[in-house]
């Protein structure tokens, strides 16, 4: 299903869930400075640009997969998918050991940057189909 929509459109999703993730970043950063959880309004910025950042690195890696038939083997992407994916991780732990509150900010960011995507590619694909493209 995700095949069927154009590059465009993917691209549309990225877009919007950036400004999307970007709205409810300055949000956060604002309530937990006012329930007086500064630190953790920080983490939750943190966590949603590193998600941000993901996102951008696996587009661009699924795109250099896609583009070389003869080129990067589905093992390399895989290898590249979880060394991303590793290193995001070992960010978040060393973040929650050495500042508790911004390391779980971080990781409800990047939590949150995950629904995001999912909701604005959701609506895309709903829309796609009710329009029957």
């Amino acid at each position: 299903m995700f095949a069927q929509l154009p590059l465009l459109e993917l691209n549309a999703v990225l877009r919007r869930s950036y400004v999307v993730a970007g709205s409810v970043g300055a949000a956060g950063l604002i309530l937990t400075s006012v329930l007086g959880y500064p630190l953790v309004g920080l983490g939750l910025i943190a966590g949603l640009a590193l998600g941000a950042v993901n996102s951008r690195m696996a587009r661009n890696s699924m795109a250099r997969y896609v583009a070389g038939a003869a080129g990067p083997q589905k093992s390399v992407f895989m290898a590249s998918s979880l060394v991303r994916l590793g290193a995001i991780t070992a960010v978040a732990i060393v973040v929650i050991v050495v500042a508790r509150q911004v390391g779980w900010g971080m990781v409800f960011g990047l939590a949150l940057f995950q629904f995001v995507v999912l909701a604005s590619t959701a609506r895309t694909m709903l829309k796609s189909l009710r329009s029957g493209t």
